[in-house]
């Protein structure tokens, strides 16, 4: 078996395809919420930032993807 080493001119365009992905799934979980803003790289910030209200309070959520192979588990994000 040959193992090739990994590219960035491969991968990187495959990891920007999920977050685009990522971000539109959680853009339209929200759209519902009419309070709801999302702001697609932030000044200063991650790949995203959604703003929503929860009983009168604003929270603020920064959103990173990442691309990995395997199964995501609790304990490989934390």
């Amino acid at each position: 078996m040959v193992s090739w080493p990994m590219s960035i001119a491969i991968t990187g365009p495959e990891k920007y395809d999920l977050q685009d992905l990522v971000c539109a799934e959680i853009a339209l979980r929200f759209e519902v919420s009419p309070d709801s803003v999302m702001i697609l790289e932030p000044a200063n910030g991650e790949d995203a930032e959604l703003m929503f209200t929860v009983s009168g309070k604003t929270r603020v959520v920064e959103i990173q993807v990442k691309g990995a192979s395997g199964h995501v588990t609790l304990s490989s994000i934390a």
